[in-house]
Formats: structure tokens, C-alpha cells, sequence
């Protein structure tokens, strides 16, 4: 690594500002030395980046066709997306789906509990399911279903690119396309790749994990009257919305059941994303995080078995639902890394919040290598960090005149928290107030 990286890092730090937001290889030969300066920004509010794990990123490139030659080209595009510089065409995020909506879909029989619609199949009443298998097998299909729909729409609305949005100038910084003599809206570029975002994911494993346990283990309740408390957003129930969200297991605590379930339910969406041709002659890809959309998405998102009310957000990135990492960030990392990320290509990012006590002084700076560490030796893909204390954002949410230059990292960017509106502000608050 040269001097210019250093340099780069060490200017990165004095600005002190959201922008540029950076992206942080680490492989095995990336020197100690840089790594405590990586380690050094973090600690001291610069978490404007993300790090990710070098070595896996290539293995997945070319797990998903491209040569070796050209994935060691590969740049972070977006916020956390891997793309052959000058010859990919990545798409990113034109599919952003909700894991979780398939529970509900699957509780109501393809109804959507919010409006009223059939958006989904039918696939059968309550007392249908006898056991959880049977459940699960309805949920699995409609997962499919929705998957299906949304790559037939993106494909149709691929194929009029051309008509619809050329790029002549963009296309013009592509060799492949100018050998070809075609517009990337063309399919001129070398790799013509769509990006699906799966989100949600603590919130479908947590919850398929409360129906196995609250139905068909503990006999607490039938399916059916579990549906009927999530209708009513568990108005007069919140004795059972609490059993829910403390007596169930949840993913990011490394419990077995839980991650097992959240492994099986990422391979059953990687599996029908990856690979499925898009409508420029390329391919989908996987990716699975949030970004700011945990906020949409959970505006449409009904009750769930995991205890979260109606409306509420979903969990962002691939982490667990905010305030259920109870097991710590060492548990949290043990169950993240379960996942295979070579099935994940198009990105995915593990957040972690940590309290400033934490990562104080130069002892601080080893936690947080080491925690790196470990997370790409457990196989992990991308991490970032938010470094805060609660009580000093709930000081900047009543006074923001005098925190006009706190940082957070919202997803693939940072932001002045006093910026955010007070659903995201709460949002940081909830979830620092658990990081240790």
C-alpha cells in the first residue's frame, strides 16, 4: 500500500466532513499500520465509509461469471456494490424488496393486511397449515410469487431503455461500448447486471421464528388468532406484543433456531435472484440491505409476529432488528456470518453501534481492528460503524443549534444528525441506546 492511501486517510481525517464518503478494502496484505488510521477515523466521529472484505468480494465477482482478469477492477459503486469499473452496468436497486412482506402474505392468504389488496397467491387459510413446514412452504412461495412479478416488471421497463433515457456521453467512457457501437441503455457495456435489494431480513426471521415457537411448539396461540392480533396491531395485547418482541428468539444474538431460519430464508431469495436473466441481456444479482428505505418499506408493512407494530421501520442491513441485539456485537457478528456471502454479490452491510467508552483511548483502536478482523475472518462482506451516545443525541435533538457538525452514518452516507427528521433521529436514538 503506498503513501498516497495514507495520505489520502490522513487529509480525510482533518476535513472532518460527511463528504467524501469512502470505501475501504481490506485483504491480507493491507499493513496494521493503516488499518489503526482506518480504525482511528471511526473512533473519532469520521464514519463516513465503509470497509469492506477484499477477498470475498472477488470470490463472489467471479462466483457470478466475470474472469478473474476484470474483477480485480471492481470499485464500490452506489453505497456498497461491487461493479468492473468501465465495464459493468450494475442497475443497482432497481428491485427493493421487503423479506417480511411474504409473512404477512402468507398469514392472510395473499391479502395485503393494510389495504385490503390481493397482491399475492393463495395459499391457503390458517387451518391449513398444520405444522410449521407447511407454513413455511407458504411463505417460501410467496416469496417466489412477489419476486417473480417484480423482475417481469423490471424487465419490461429495461427493454425501452434505449427509447427512453440513452446515455451517448456515459456510454462514450466504455471501450466495450464503443467497440460494439452501442448505448449502455444497448446492453453495450461488457456486463449488463440488474441489482435486487432484499431487506428485512431480522424482521422475516424473527418473525417466522415467533410462529414456530408461539403456534406450533408452545401452543400459545392458534395461527388464526395470532393473525387477528397483528390485525388489530396488537390493540389489547400488548402483554402478547411484548411476549413476542423478549420470550422468542432473535437474529443477531447467535441463537440457533433464529439464524438458522434467517440462512435459510436468504438462500431462498439469493437462489431466485441470481442468475435470473433481466431484460438487457444480463443477469440479476443479489444484495441485501436497506438503506434509508427501512423506513418506506416499513410504512407498508403491517404488525408482525416479531413483536413490531405496524408502520413501524424495518431493520436495516442485514443486522438484527434495532434494539434485539441483546447478545452484544461479538454475538451479532457470530450470527451475521452464517450467511454465505458469495450468494450475495451485489453488496450487503453489517451496522454496528458501538458507545465511545467502547473504542476510548489506544486500546479503543485495537477493538475496533479486531472487530474487523473477525468479521471478515467469519466471512463477512461489508461492516460500518456508528460511534455515538444516546444522551448526546437527545441533546442535539433539543438543541441543535449547538450540534450543528455531529456526524451519523445514515446507510451508504453520512449526514449532520440535526439534519434528519424525527422519525430517523429517533431511529439513532433507539438504537444507541443499546450499543455497549
Amino acid at each position: 500500500m503506498g503513501p498516497l492511501s495514507y495520505l489520502a486517510m490522513e487529509l480525510f481525517y482533518e476535513l472532518n466532513q460527511p463528504d467524501p464518503k469512502l470505501s475501504i478494502k481490506i485483504n491480507a496484505q493491507t499493513p496494521a499500520a493503516f488499518k489503526r488510521l482506518v480504525a482511528k477515523c471511526l473512533r473519532d466521529g469520521r464514519t463516513n465509509m465503509v470497509i469492506v472484505n477484499d477477498e470475498l468480494t472477488l470470490q463472489a465477482i467471479q462466483d457470478r461469471g466475470i474472469p478473474a482478469k476484470d474483477s480485480y477492477q471492481y470499485l464500490l459503486i452506489g453505497c456498497y456494490e461491487p461493479a468492473i469499473e468501465g465495464q459493468e452496468v450494475g442497475c443497482n436497486m432497481c428491485v427493493k424488496f421487503n423479506l417480511a412482506k411474504a409473512v404477512e402474505l402468507a398469514l392472510c392468504n395473499g391479502t395485503d393486511p393494510l389495504t385490503g389488496e390481493k397482491i399475492g397467491l393463495e395459499t391457503g387459510e390458517c387451518e391449513d397449515f398444520p405444522d410449521f413446514d407447511t407454513f413455511y412452504a407458504a411463505y417460501e412461495a410467496q416469496l417466489a410469487q412477489q419476486l417473480q412479478d417484480v423482475q417481469e416488471a423490471v424487465r419490461g421497463y429495461e427493454r425501452h431503455w434505449d427509447r427512453i433515457n440513452p446515455e451517448p456521453f456515459l456510454s462514450a467512457t466504455f471501450p466495450s461500448c464503443l467497440a460494439a457501437g452501442r448505448d449502455i441503455s444497448q446492453s453495450g457495456a461488457a456486463y449488463n447486471n440488474t441489482g435486487s435489494m432484499g431487506g428485512g431480513l431480522a424482521n422475516a426471521a424473527d418473525s417466522l421464528m415467533a410462529i414456530k415457537q408461539l403456534v406450533y411448539d408452545e401452543g400459545r396461540y392458534t395461527l388464526s388468532q395470532l393473525r387477528e392480533i397483528l390485525r388489530s396491531n396488537f390493540q389489547g395485547h400488548e402483554y402478547d406484543r411484548l411476549y413476542m418482541l423478549r420470550r422468542v428468539p432473535k437474529w443477531g444474538n447467535n441463537q440457533p433456531d433464529v439464524d438458522a431460519l434467517a440462512c435459510r430464508i436468504a438462500a431462498s431469495y439469493t437462489s431466485r435472484v441470481n442468475g435470473v436473466p433481466n431484460g438487457r441481456g444480463g443477469r440479476f444479482n443479489a444484495s441485501m440491505f436497506t438503506l434509508d428505505h427501512c423506513f418506506s418499506l416499513g410504512h407498508h408493512t403491517g404488525a408482525l409476529p416479531d413483536g413490531r407494530e405496524a408502520g413501524h421501520y424495518i431493520a436495516k442491513g442485514i443486522g438484527a432488528m434495532t434494539g434485539q441485539d441483546r447478545g452484544g456485537v461479538t454475538a451479532q457478528i457470530q450470527s451475521v456470518t452464517k450467511l454465505d456471502f458469495r450468494k450475495i454479490p451485489n453488496g450487503s452491510v453489517l451496522d454496528i453501534y458501538l458507545h465511545p467508552s467502547a473504542v476510548d483511548g489506544e486500546k479503543g483502536l485495537d477493538t475496533l481492528v479486531q472487530l474487523i478482523e473477525t468479521y471478515f475472518r467469519g466471512g463477512g462482506y461489508g461492516i460500518q460503524f456508528n460511534i455515538l451516545n444516546a444522551e448526546e443525541l437527545r441533546q442535539a435533538q433539543q438543541h441543535p443549534e449547538e450540534y450543528a457538525t455531529l456526524q451519523v452514518r445514515v446507510c451508504g452516507w453520512n449526514v449532520y444528525f440535526v439534519t434528519l427528521n424525527e422519525e430517523q433521529q429517533n431511529h439513532f436514538i433507539e438504537t444507541t441506546m443499546q450499543a455497549l
